[in-house]
């Protein structure tokens, strides 16, 4: 990367938050190594960033909590770094998750929704964030399981209305149960059936109860 032609002045000592003014007639390898000593040496340093046309304005310790992604590089004295005309850092990438970055960087927040999560983990690629890529894929492996979980009960539920509720005999009998009342419940319950589980498909509530041995 490197700078645009405006060129870094002395820092305004009275900006609180510590934006940099160009003066265009200052040496350019002098105010740019200064700009990086300035954040180098700054923690608390405000960022702003410019990426693809979004700004977004954090910290410097909060970029740098995931170790040795693309702002490690960046943030360093002996980078370059390209700047916009408001004196942003500028990175010329077309984002859609930036903002649950900066979420995961202050909060260890993520996404809930599956699309968003997908999006996410490869920006995460993009910015070199291995760690976040790490726990996105956590996260969208746990949603497959439930998935695949939601998907059998499905398939149980399909079983159920074809066969009758009693589907198989084996050390067990087994039954799906569709919508019964607590009344129905408790005499099953009752009888010696042992309750195995609860689901909901297409609003249909399905108990499934067994008898003659617990499931292995």
């Amino acid at each position: 990367m490197s700078i645009n032609n405006q060129h870094l002045q002395n820092k305004d000592c009275n900006n609180s938050n510590n934006t940099f003014i160009f003066d265009s007639q200052n040496n350019h390898q002098n105010q740019q190594h200064q700009f990086n000593t300035e954040i180098e040496n700054d923690s608390d340093f405000v960022i702003e960033l410019n990426i693809g046309g979004k700004i977004f304005t954090t910290l410097r310790s909060t970029l740098l909590k995931e170790q040795n992604c693309i702002f490690h590089q960046l943030l360093t004295v002996n980078s370059n770094i390209m700047l916009d005309r408001e004196n942003r850092i500028f990175m010329d990438y077309k984002t859609e998750s930036f903002s649950k970055i900066l979420q995961f960087l202050r909060k260890g927040k993520l996404p809930h929704k599956y699309d968003k999560l997908v999006r996410l983990k490869q920006e995460a690629i993009f910015f070199q964030m291995s760690h976040l890529e790490n726990e996105v894929d956590k996260l969208l492996e746990e949603k497959e399981e439930r998935r695949r979980a939601k998907a059998e009960a499905k398939l149980l539920a399909a079983q159920a209305a074809v066969h009758g509720p009693l589907v198989q005999k084996r050390k067990y009998d087994i039954k799906y149960l569709t919508n019964p009342s607590e009344t129905d419940l408790a005499a099953y319950l009752g009888a010696g059936w042992d309750f195995l589980s609860e689901v909901v498909v297409q609003d249909q509530r399905i108990i499934t109860i067994s008898k003659g041995g617990k499931r292995q």
